[in-house]
């Protein structure tokens, strides 16, 4: 059934612009006095003088500048992730790596003999003062500041001072338990090395660790290193 044909004006368009547009019928119901809408047509594209370029690489309805923010988005949170993984590997490293450079035992068994720099020290065993528990957080910073120089020189000072004729270490040099050695300048001393049980089922093992037994503040043997 033919109808008016109305014809309307779409005015303050943008020129240089793409419009998708799609039409649908409406019509006044005669009983209820009610406005009916029929279904929309297809789209179409109206373009209005030069579209821009940013129009002409629409791909499937998705904006090309979406796709690049999506993008960026995932290369940032790579970019973080990287960053935070790369600084959770230097603090733990920081945290349990030797304040002092340890020259280690080979792990194939055949033992070498290691270049020893002699440097004179001297005769006096070194004091050291009392730390007070306010100030302690403030000393550790201290013993870290240019390269854990401060433990370095207080271990130092432990080897120098704890000799072997002051404090023998025979069970870490016996030939069968230097492989056990993590490193050849730290030793078990005899007299607060950790003794391991032994099975006599077996006939050649050896209870020895490199771990020494340390006293805690008000108790003996507290600790383990």
């Amino acid at each position: 059934v033919l109808g008016k044909v109305t014809q309307h004006t779409l005015k303050n368009l943008a020129s240089n612009s793409r419009y998708h547009l799609k039409v649908a019928a409406i019509t006044t119901a005669i009983i209820r006095k009610e406005n009916l809408v029929g279904d929309f047509t297809d789209t179409v594209v109206i373009s209005l003088g030069a579209v821009s370029d940013k129009y002409k690489h629409e791909v499937d309805g998705v904006h090309p500048g979406i796709i690049a923010g999506i993008v960026c988005a995932m290369f940032c949170l790579l970019v973080v992730a990287v960053l935070v993984v790369g600084y959770r590997f230097y603090t733990c490293r920081k945290c349990y790596q030797a304040a002092y450079l340890y020259l280690a035992v080979p792990s194939n068994g055949h033992s070498i003999q290691p270049t020893v720099i002699h440097v004179q020290e001297s005769a006096e065993e070194r004091q050291y003062s009392d730390i007070d528990v306010t100030d302690f957080i403030s000393h550790v910073k201290r013993m870290h500041m240019d390269g854990d120089i401060g433990f370095s020189q207080e271990f130092d000072e432990i080897n120098r001072t704890s000799s072997s004729d002051k404090y023998p270490c025979d069970s870490s040099n016996i030939a069968d338990n230097r492989n056990k050695n993590r490193y050849i300048n730290i030793v078990a001393y005899d007299h607060s090395r950790v003794i391991l049980k032994t099975d006599l089922s077996h006939l050649r093992q050896s209870d020895y660790i490199n771990a020494n037994y340390v006293d805690g503040y008000k108790k003996s043997k507290a600790y383990i290193a």
